[in-house]
């Protein structure tokens, strides 16, 4: 019997754009404008602009609260939709 130990799954390090817009159900938009305005780190490997997998996790870790709350309000007019809606719901 062997007694070797089984090789860990390898870790994904950077991802494209895209990728990350799936997994966190923003756009793609969205994560070019992090990435331009210096929010997200990116590597520039051959022709492909990556994220790092760390950045996006720290990114998120920042944007959240310890109860996993965002830690910013919504926009004005996702609050004014919000509150049309409540009131909807009051009739």
């Amino acid at each position: 019997m062997k007694t070797g130990h089984m090789p860990q799954e390898e870790q994904v390090l950077t991802y494209t754009i895209a990728q990350v817009a799936r997994m966190t159900g923003l756009s793609d938009r969205t994560w070019w404008t992090l990435v331009r305005s210096g929010q997200i780190p990116t590597v520039k490997i051959g022709g492909r602009i990556l994220v790092e997998a760390s950045a996006v996790r720290e990114l998120i870790k920042k944007r959240t609260d310890r109860t996993g709350s965002p830690t910013k309000e919504p926009p004005p007019h996702v609050r004014k939709a919000q509150e049309r809606a409540r009131l909807a719901g009051k009739k």
